[in-house]
């Protein structure tokens, strides 16, 4: 019997075998009518979406009209799928899991299967059980049906239905396992392990993961186990298995795999701290050979356990470091920041206070930042002003590289202190630091195009000061290096990019009037669609940048000023424009 046998025979031995009582299980046979509905999985008919083609009378009304209506002008076209795809991103980063489903169902039949494997994972992790159910039996393909129903078994477990998601998981691993690609087994295995951890099936849990290791051993492409090796992992600490979760990863000699698995060990590290195993965790990252990688450890267990809010523990975690490299000062800088949040201003000035030697100024600068925007906050300006001060001295030591990013943050809060006047000052600075062009060899970006976009940067925070002749000032000076650049495709490209993030920052006029610069007719009504795209959805400039398969996490509005619904009628009656 080959090995592909091998494993049909064990998955579907494990896995149909799901359902039966054992010793140390509550479950018992039968259908459930708990908070998690009837467990009897049959597979509907996917229903076609209610939603009808956005007309251009209605496109500029509402942000989710806007979106559906540029999306429409892709309808046939490659690219239509991700345009698709971001509307409904958006629609679940905010919440709106029945529209974004009623958006999903636009894709043609046989297709779209990722976005609903995106909602039906959104609404189980909701507690929405009767969506995501609902969603889950609409996925075609019976590998991602599988997972999408083993999240629903896990939600359907935290609602306090263990009957309902142990029927679950009985029910569509034995209907759909002998369906299941080769490929896609190990993540229905680890999806099944999750689901039975949920319903405290710690040994089965425990067998579905062994199984999961023998297919990362012997059919996973070495560039995925590490991610694979850390999904096992949390499944496997979950269920009590600490020894095969530190024994996951293996290098294979070479340099590179050395790299790869010390740095997978740490994040499995960190895991294990997450979950309540905190000494296990110190004991393993105690053994680990390299010692820049074991202060790395310490860091991220330190800035794990202070996002949770456990300060003391995190610092007495850091005690177990005692070497110089940076990722101390970072961690600290993460702890102070996580004081600052929880309004705890006072031990995180103490903590910065301990922030010595060059190597922290880096780090004590955003967390002096942090204290001085609390301390502007609490009433306490003259207190905030010497703070940033202290901001201000530690960055002027940090890497030139650094230093326009530095002003900016200081003239923030500058700005937030009522110091507009120094805060420009600061601006000023960093305008003329993003004018310092060094060729760079891994860049094709003209010299125009590049200070174009650095100083496209700067203007969110310019506005934000409120200081007009500065915004007036960069928005000339970028039109004008735009216009200088010779290449017709790069100069096109970046009025096209300025004209985005003029949108983002709410100078509808000015993005106008910049993509009527670019010439050519069909890249003109290409950049109005881009604009299209862009106003319907948050700018998200403090959000840390994500991505889904190339994809923008960008987060849908609920409705449009009066303004922008102005500007999004100029957009669809440009796109409409023959």
């Amino acid at each position: 019997m080959n090995a592909k046998s091998i494993y049909a025979v064990l998955l579907i031995g494990l896995l149909a075998g799901c359902g039966k009582k054992s010793g140390g299980s509550d479950h018992s046979h039968g259908e459930s009518s708990g908070a998690g509905g009837s467990a009897t999985i049959q597979k509907p008919t996917r229903p076609p979406s209610k939603l009808k083609e956005v007309k251009p009378e209605e496109a500029w009304k509402t942000p989710l009209n806007l979106a559906l209506f540029t999306v429409q002008q892709y309808k046939g076209k490659r690219s239509y799928g991700n345009m698709l795809s971001a509307v409904v991103i958006a629609l679940v980063e905010v919440g709106e899991l029945g529209q974004a489903t009623e958006v999903a169902l636009l894709f043609p039949k046989g297709s779209g299967t990722f976005m609903l494997s995106y909602i039906a994972k959104a609404a189980a992790e909701a507690g929405n059980v009767a969506l995501a159910l609902k969603v889950a039996q609409w996925i075609e393909p019976p590998g991602a049906r599988a997972i999408a129903l083993c999240q629903v078994a896990t939600a359907q477990a935290k609602a306090g239905d263990k009957q309902a998601a142990w029927e679950t998981i009985r029910q569509t691993t034995s209907d759909l396992i002998g369906k299941i690609p080769e490929k896609e087994k190990l993540d229905v295995l680890i999806a099944t392990a999750s689901a039975q951890v949920a319903t405290r099936e710690m040994m089965k849990a425990a067998v579905n993961c062994q199984s999961a290791i023998k297919l990362l051993r012997t059919n996973t492409e070495s560039y995925l186990k590490p991610q694979v090796s850390k999904k096992i992992a949390r499944v496997l600490i979950s269920a009590g298995q600490i020894e095969q979760a530190k024994g996951l990863m293996q290098s294979d000699g070479s340099m590179f795999g050395r790299v790869v698995t010390a740095s997978t060990q740490r994040e499995i590290a960190v895991i294990m701290a997450e979950a309540g195993e905190l000494e296990a965790a110190l004991e393993w990252v105690g053994q680990f050979p390299n010692e820049q990688n074991k202060a790395q450890a310490y860091g991220d267990i330190a800035s794990a356990l202070a996002r949770k809010g456990q300060f003391a523990r995190a610092m007495e975690v850091l005690e177990n470091d005692k070497s110089r490299f940076s990722s101390k000062s970072q961690a600290m800088k993460n702890i102070a920041v996580g004081m600052v949040k929880a309004r705890k201003i006072n031990e995180a000035i103490e903590l910065v206070s301990r922030m010595r030697g060059g190597m922290a100024q880096m780090a004590r600068a955003p967390a002096l930042l942090a204290i001085a925007s609390a301390q502007v906050a609490a009433g306490q300006k003259e207190v905030a002003l010497a703070t940033l001060k202290q901001a201000e001295e530690a960055g002027d030591k940090v890497a030139k590289i650094f230093l326009p990013k530095h002003d900016v943050n200081i003239a923030i809060g500058l700005a937030e202190a009522g110091e507009k006047e120094q805060a420009v000052a600061k601006l000023k600075q960093a305008v003329e630091a993003a004018k310092v062009y060094e060729k760079n060899q891994f860049s094709s970006a003209s010299k125009e195009s590049t200070i174009a976009m650095r100083l496209m940067g700067l203007l969110p925070v310019v506005i934000d000061v409120a200081d007009k002749d500065l915004k007036l000032t960069i928005l000339k000076q970028v039109v004008d290096l735009a216009q200088g650049i010779e290449g017709a495709n790069e100069k096109a490209n970046t009025l096209s990019r300025i004209s985005h993030r003029l949108t983002q920052a709410g100078q509808y006029k000015q993005a106008m009037e910049t993509v009527q610069l670019i010439e050519a007719a069909e890249r003109k009504k290409s950049a109005m669609q881009g604009l299209a795209r862009v106003l319907p959805v948050f700018p998200e400039t403090n959000m840390r940048l994500r991505h889904i398969n190339f994809i923008d996490i960008k987060r849908m509005k609920k409705s449009f000023t009066p303004e922008e619904q102005e500007f999004a009628k100029q957009l669809v009656e440009a796109i409409q424009a023959k």
